[in-house]
């Protein structure tokens, strides 16, 4: 079987982006199958055995995105062409490469996360008109997909809302490399580490509020944020002073095979997002046998169990989230055993020695 993986971000730093390294890395093992990674062009692409990888230019205006998509479109005729492909994979977001699908592909569609579930789950924050129109988009552009991936049943349920059709809906949930990722014994640096996009949508706002609030119920804890953003800005202003003082440690923008040494570095991971798929780095913390502290989020149902591998708590409830991250700070028993139930959840469900393989099985099964 042969298929073309279509993203722009592949080989970046970004959920998304590790999500394609991850997918990739796990494909690549499967006997008798052809991959070939179509994206821009940039220098952090590592080298995987046995992938094809197809550098197309992107520039960095406002229609870049546009332009190298219909790139893509000529690429992948072009491939068509010269040799049979089975299956073209976008991810989304975002959705501008879906207007612009060859005519010759049967194309399988990964949707991370989608803007009806988002509206429904949570408020927007794009305006109303944006918002009809990324909806609008979605619907008709999802719907012309040969098979849809999603992340979570919840995510599902939301495309069948929209009028999909629940036979091309697959379910594959993001996941942790094992080896990667993994529990460690070595001294702790920070007491709480929060890990992810720094968008108002992703509770970066909240986040500095639940720093602010441990920082100033144990003086003597330490912070590491590590990720990147359009908020970043307002954040390290609004954490200046404790940035300063070394109580918070801003790592910024980090690459994929980095950040594990962060989670080993902390205690308890903690994350204030009110927008996700199906989050990776708490997949990750997890892998990493870190007792987790969330919202109590859709998007978390069936990851994160509540008093077993971490607390979830209402949301906004800042006062509630900085109790459970202070007893599991000072109740080491309690946060190891939560770490290996966490550990456990990852290795029976997310690990991506399965995933990968399991979703080139269905595919096959699906055109045989």
């Amino acid at each position: 079987m042969r298929i073309i993986i279509q993203a722009y971000d592949y080989g970046l730093v970004g959920g998304i982006a590790r999500y394609l390294d991850s997918f990739v890395a796990s494909i690549s093992k499967v006997k008798g199958l052809d991959v070939t990674v179509l994206t821009a062009k940039k220098d952090s692409i590592r080298p995987v055995n046995g992938v094809k990888v197809i550098q197309l230019p992107m520039e960095k205006e406002r229609l870049g995105l546009l332009r190298w998509s219909v790139r893509c479109r000529m690429e992948i005729g072009r491939i068509y062409a010269e040799k049979k492909v089975d299956f073209v994979n976008l991810h989304s977001p975002p959705l501008i490469p879906m207007l612009f699908l060859s005519p010759k592909a049967r194309y399988v569609m990964t949707s991370h996360s989608n803007y009806y579930g988002w509206t429904k789950h949570y408020k927007a924050t794009v305006g109303a008109i944006e918002l009809k129109t990324k909806l609008f988009m979605e619907r008709k552009l999802l719907g012309r997909a040969f098979r849809i991936i999603t992340l979570t049943q919840q995510a599902k349920h939301d495309l069948q809302e929209i009028g999909l059709d629940e036979r091309k809906i697959l379910v594959y949930p993001n996941g942790a490399d094992l080896s990667q990722f993994k529990p460690s014994s070595g001294r702790k640096k920070y007491d709480a580490i929060f890990c992810g996009r720094i968008e108002q949508r992703k509770g970066s706002r909240a986040m500095v509020k639940a720093v602010k609030a441990l920082l100033e119920s144990r003086r003597q804890s330490k912070v590491c944020i590590v990720g990147f953003g359009d908020d970043e800005d307002f954040v390290k202003a609004s954490l200046a002073r404790e940035i300063e003082s070394g109580s918070v440690f801003f790592a910024g923008k980090v690459a994929p095979e980095k950040v594990a040494g962060y989670y080993r570095d902390s205690r308890v991971y903690v994350s204030c997002s009110y927008n996700e798929g199906l989050p990776g780095t708490c997949i990750e913390s997890m892998a990493s046998a870190l007792p987790t502290v969330t919202w109590d989020m859709y998007f978390y149902k069936g990851l994160v169990k509540g008093s077993t591998s971490g607390f979830l708590v209402k949301m906004d409830d800042f006062k509630g989230l900085n109790e459970k991250i202070l007893e599991l700070v000072g109740n080491a028993k309690l946060a190891s055993r939560m770490g290996r139930e966490g550990r456990a959840i990852v290795e029976s469900g997310y690990s991506w020695s399965r995933i990968g393989p399991g979703i080139i099985h269905d595919l096959e099964k699906s055109i045989r």
